[in-house]
């Protein structure tokens, strides 16, 4: 434990975060390496059944797709703010909706893809999800069939 009068307490209270006007955390944790090392390995996929390939996304791959998510974003009149909520299986396509989100400046609402219909109409409303990307899975478990 530190003791009251620190040199620990005098860094906590003098911190400040400097954070640029512009910064956009996408670009940071994507965008930029796709232009700086666009060959170089984003996410590595490993084998969870047995039969199944390693896989290897680039950023490069990566930032395309969350470029395509972003376009759909755009068409579908998301803007910064909004609550894009993604209840989808872990992966790539999670990955590139999740970045897409915070390139737009909206605000990323994962939701697990166990919950049930119940479970999701409840954080949908609360969080005031404007729009609600499922993978497969998700759907027909979500969306009653007809």
């Amino acid at each position: 434990m530190v003791a009251a009068g620190s040199e620990f307490d005098s860094i906590v209270k003098d911190f400040k975060w400097e954070i640029p006007d512009n910064f956009n955390i996408a670009w940071a944790i994507c965008g930029r390496h796709a232009v700086a090392a666009p060959n170089s390995p984003a996410v590595i996929t490993c084998p969870e059944a047995e039969g199944t390939e390693r896989t290897v996304t680039s950023f490069a791959q990566l930032q395309q797709g969350v470029d395509r998510v972003v376009r759909g974003f755009q068409r579908l009149g998301v803007r910064p703010g909004d609550r894009v909520a993604m209840q989808m299986d872990q992966g790539v396509p999670a990955l590139e909706v999740f970045i897409a989100a915070l390139h737009m400046g909206a605000i990323a609402v994962p939701i697990p893809p166990t919950f049930g219909r119940d479970a999701v109409i409840y954080r949908l409303r609360d969080a005031g999800v404007k729009l609600l990307v499922v993978d497969d899975a998700a759907a027909a478990a979500v969306v009653p069939a007809t």
